[in-house]
């Protein structure tokens, strides 16, 4: 029923379609996840504002970090 990928299913709609034993709020769980995207948003932020680097992590600790001096003329990215 949605037109593209695009669309965000918020919290509520989600615990309709899965249920409220699969969709859970306020574990400790989701607190560690987002003080460390927090963490990690902040750590973005400042690399890239103070020291031209673009930073970004996706996957685990070992594979998952990328640090790049960005050049003058290359725009942060979005």
């Amino acid at each position: 029923m949605y037109k593209d990928h695009g669309f965000v299913i918020d919290a509520a709609e989600a615990v309709e379609i899965f249920g409220k034993d699969v969709v859970l709020s306020n574990t400790p769980e989701y607190a560690l996840a987002n003080r460390l995207y927090r963490s990690l948003d902040l750590l973005e932020r400042v690399l890239g504002d103070f020291h031209t680097l673009d930073f970004a992590f996706t996957g685990g600790p070992d594979s998952g970090c990328q640090l790049r001096k960005r050049t003058p003329s290359q725009p942060p990215p979005p």
